[in-house]
């Protein structure tokens, strides 16, 4: 889950190795004259390249995770440069950064229409982190956050009720049993119960359940957000 990816990476107190924080200077130098914030870019880079171990050795994440959200950052963070050649400038970054080599293989192109589906799903489960965070606060009951988790769903249900069987509206399903088994298994969110609805199916629930090891399988881990390549010969195209 690329949120909490970024989480583990925003965390990460150490004192970047030199090595890492040269190159992404380097890479800074060579390719960001142009962006405004080139400074905090190369903090943030050297975080992420230290915090590879931590996340690729979690069993919870693996190193396609890790690198599909890299090339989500990538995207998300420099898009707003003048003349954004995003291909050109992940090459450039891949190959300034030799401790992420491993990475190229997880290289993917991606157009303006993807990155908006994949920011939708990047704030849909940010919002649901914070959901289940603030259900459990006995003292809040507002549960702001679960109101927003459903808008952000309906924007997509009606088109995937037309066609399903893709990388966004797979995450979706999956991502409403997530939030169904949420409301189910905590008995605090009473207090704001009557204050969110219930995600509306995309598919029948007995459908959903059926689909569930399938869409676990395509999406690999919690990488649910990407164009999954594997192997140099083979690409699974989910969107």
């Amino acid at each position: 889950m690329f949120p909490i990816i970024y989480s583990k990476i925003d965390k990460n107190a150490g004192v970047p190795d030199r090595k890492n924080t040269s190159n992404c200077e380097s890479f800074k130098e060579d390719k960001l004259n142009n962006y405004n914030n080139a400074v905090e870019f190369t903090k943030l880079c050297a975080k992420t390249v230290e915090s590879q171990n931590v996340i690729v050795n979690d069993p919870k994440f693996s190193e396609a995770a890790y690198c599909e959200y890299i090339n989500y950052w990538i995207y998300d963070t420099l898009k707003s440069m003048d003349s954004f050649h995003y291909s050109s400038l992940l090459d450039k970054f891949y190959e300034k950064l030799d401790n992420l080599k491993n990475c190229r293989k997880y290289e993917t192109d991606i157009t303006p229409e993807m990155h908006e589906k994949l920011k939708d799903l990047y704030d849909l489960y940010d919002d649901f982190n914070n959901f289940k965070t603030e259900s459990l606060d006995d003292l809040k009951g507002t549960c702001q956050y679960g109101k927003t988790c459903v808008e952000k769903y309906n924007k997509y249900v009606q088109n995937c009720k037309s066609y399903y069987k893709n990388g966004l509206c797979m995450n979706l399903i999956y991502f409403k049993r997530e939030y169904d088994d949420h409301i189910t298994n905590i008995t605090n969110i009473a207090k704001c119960k009557h204050k969110i609805k219930y995600l509306e199916p995309i598919k029948s629930d007995l459908s959903s359940i059926i689909l569930i090891p399938f869409v676990v399988i395509i999406l690999i881990s919690f990488i649910l957000l990407f164009l999954y390549k594997v192997s140099n010969n083979t690409i699974l195209n989910i969107f």
